[in-house]
């Protein structure tokens, strides 16, 4: 009699609210009981040899710790059968998907089975006809739901909720409403000077080197050392991070969100939003900078000078014709090495 083969199992879960899962029917706890009484029913010698959850990843990449920690198993001849409830819970990237369904696993020996997809790669299972048709509506599925999230959260921004998860430098969420900011007062004098910097002639660089020389923790480290996390990354300041902070209504009171969006619904990759596109509601929070004395920009969003002389002005005394002029103005003055101040 031939000796039936022992696989080495590997189960892997995963949710994500961010992929419009059905908390009830898709929860880990569902999931496991399906592949347990799989498993218990199976005729095959089926034998589990880790579990792998990914609780709260998205489906739309394969970035997430459990996943990761499964595929060094398998290259390490420590798993060599991986089986899901369905093919969503193991991804809805239809490119990635079909990379390792139809190469990596197939070129390493390795069996994949989706449950109630009715597909397993060692047999010639009826789901396995339709592979391609469920993960072209997987991906479907996700971008759909990735659309309804990014209107939701628009909404939200439009109505003046904040929905960072720290507040912006200088701020901090109100612990007794998270969607509204609260001036923090350990950094407020660091905005402050760093406004009145620029009005003596400053520029963000200059401004960057002076934080950064005097050891003031820059935005992303001082995130860090309130929540008690280690940083990895550098403790200098960089022009940007000053130009960005100087350029943000949100400190003269108006919340100011979507400066930043994602690419698409599969990338991690963000992109800077033009200015007309910010979605800005006034008088939401305390201010901390007076609006006179806010750096406005000229009309294509730039600092007014883009030589190191970066200048501040007030936009209500001058019209946009007006603003073109001086910007003009200001760069042959800043050409010949003088420095101006309005």
């Amino acid at each position: 009699m031939k000796k039936q083969k022992t696989y080495k199992v590997g189960v892997y879960l995963r949710l994500s609210r961010d992929d419009g899962d059905n908390v009830e029917s898709q929860s880990i706890t569902n999931q496991r009981a399906v592949l347990d009484s799989f498993l218990k029913n199976s005729k095959e010698q089926l034998i589990v040899i880790n579990e792998y959850i990914d609780d709260g990843y998205s489906g739309s990449n394969f970035d997430r710790p459990a996943w990761k920690q499964l595929m060094i198993d398998v290259n390490n001849k420590k798993i060599d059968t991986i089986i899901t409830k369905d093919l969503s819970r193991m991804g809805r990237d239809y490119i990635g998907m079909g990379q390792y369904i139809e190469r990596e696993f197939p070129e390493k020996g390795i069996r994949y089975i989706a449950k109630e997809d009715d597909i397993d790669t060692l047999y010639e299972t009826p789901g396995i006809e339709y592979l391609q048709f469920k993960l072209m509506f997987n991906d479907l599925y996700l971008k759909d739901v990735s659309k309804k999230i990014r209107r939701v959260i628009s909404t939200k921004k439009e109505n003046g909720e904040y929905l960072g998860w720290k507040g912006i430098y200088g701020y901090k969420r109100d612990p007794n409403n998270k969607h509204k900011l609260i001036i923090d007062e350990e950094v407020r004098h660091i905005v402050e000077r760093m406004f009145n910097l620029v009005l003596e002639g400053y520029s963000p660089r200059q401004i960057a080197n002076k934080f950064s020389e005097e050891g003031i923790p820059n935005p992303s480290c001082y995130a860090n050392l309130k929540r008690g996390t280690k940083t990895l990354s550098s403790n200098l300041w960089c022009a940007r991070t000053v130009e960005e902070l100087l350029t943000n209504p949100t400190y003269i009171g108006h919340l100011t969100q979507g400066r930043r969006k994602k690419l698409n619904y599969k990338s991690k990759k963000e992109v800077r939003v033009p200015k007309e596109d910010w979605i800005i509601v006034e008088g939401t929070h305390e201010p901390i900078i007076d609006k006179d004395t806010f750096v406005y920009l000229d009309p294509p969003y730039r600092p007014i000078s883009q030589t190191a002389n970066f200048t501040s002005y007030n936009a209500d005394c001058f019209d946009d014709n007006e603003q073109k002029r001086l910007a003009s103005f200001i760069d042959e003055i800043n050409l010949s090495g003088a420095k101006i101040m309005l």
